[in-house]
């Protein structure tokens, strides 16, 4: 249990704006699909999700997170993100309650975020780290998952992401894995990413990532 938490706590999972909030009408959306090399016969070889945002109102960020998770189960959850000004103006700090389901069962997913705007190598860039409890009331277990991020734009239309993925439960070992991504925008408000994945712990061994942002 002391290593689930510290994991949760030091690691930072499919987080798109995290510790930022929408601006009120502004949207995102954005289709993946993972394919990756099955650790069993039951393991789902493709996983493919839906993410969206929107600002809702001054502070409220309304979202979608839909598809396939880490473990290869169907997820639909609804979420608002809150921000809380606690953190100064460069850091960001915000709180995310969800509600839904995965694998037809009812849950709840509450989860903290935090991010920083840094300049690498004389380009703008960020790190954020994001946490996030999967509870599921009805027999009390309890996923952790979280990301650690750090995004550079080195080119007006271009970014590379470097994440760290992790989670577990109480019941098992927990995963972590390298997730980088190049990201371009090929028309206004458009953009493709690839990457791919590579399992450090209790993870596949590597996987390949093909993903579609709008911005709206």
């Amino acid at each position: 249990m002391l290593r689930l938490l510290l994991i949760w706590i030091c690691l930072a999972g499919h987080a798109q704006a995290g510790a930022w909030p929408r601006d009120v009408g502004d949207g995102f959306l954005s289709f993946s699909t993972i394919t990756k090399e099955p650790r069993s016969l039951s393991d789902p070889m493709i996983l493919s999700s839906l993410y969206a945002e929107y600002g809702l109102h001054p502070g409220l960020t309304l979202g979608l997170d839909a598809g396939y998770d880490d473990l290869g189960q169907y997820k639909a959850i609804l979420f608002v993100t809150l921000p809380i000004d606690a953190m100064g103006d460069r850091t960001k700090l915000a709180f995310e309650f969800g509600a839904g389901a995965v694998n037809n069962r009812f849950v709840l997913r509450p989860g903290l975020s935090i991010g920083r705007g840094v300049t690498l190598w004389q380009n703008p860039g960020w790190l954020a780290l994001d946490t996030r409890a999967e509870i599921r009331p009805d027999t009390g277990d309890v996923l952790l998952a979280s990301d650690i991020t750090l995004g550079v734009s080195p080119w007006e239309k271009s970014k590379i992401i470097f994440q760290i993925q992790a989670g577990g439960t109480f019941e098992s070992p927990p995963w972590i894995r390298f997730a980088p991504s190049f990201v371009h925008e090929i028309k206004p408000g458009r953009h493709l990413e690839i990457g791919g994945t590579a399992g450090l712990q209790n993870a596949e061994s590597f996987g390949f990532k093909i993903g579609f942002w709008r911005e709206f």
